[in-house]
């Protein structure tokens, strides 16, 4: 991505947000996921509500629960009665979701993450 036309942090989300590339493999052509570069504070929130997907937690709660960005109660209840205890985002956690210059970037790097997994 071009850092001179977005900035560095821009640049870097659209990069883990767009920037796939091709794989050939014999005969076919196979899409490859950006390997997201993102804070480990965001990498390890991913991750501990992602291993509870494999029990039933659904995409869209998942997601609720790693931004947490909006009340939810009902949601955290229904976590905490059928999967574990809820952990509330922290401050480095907040700060970085709620950057108002790139929030809705940061929002699609977490779904892109928890669909295609995190690598860092």
């Amino acid at each position: 991505m071009n850092q001179k036309i977005f900035g560095p942090e821009i640049g870097n989300s659209l990069s883990n947000i767009y920037h796939w590339s091709i794989a050939v493999d014999g005969n076919s052509l196979q899409p490859v996921p950006q390997k997201a570069e993102l804070p480990a504070f965001v990498v390890e929130r991913i991750q501990y509500f992602y291993q509870f997907m494999e029990e039933g937690l659904s995409f869209e709660k998942c997601f609720s629960l790693i931004l947490s960005n909006h009340p939810m109660d009902e949601i955290i209840n229904e976590f905490e009665e059928y999967f574990a205890d809820y952990e509330a985002p922290s401050r480095e956690f907040i700060d970085w979701r709620d950057n108002s210059g790139v929030k809705s970037f940061h929002e699609m790097e977490v779904a892109v993450a928890l669909i295609y997994g995190t690598t860092n």
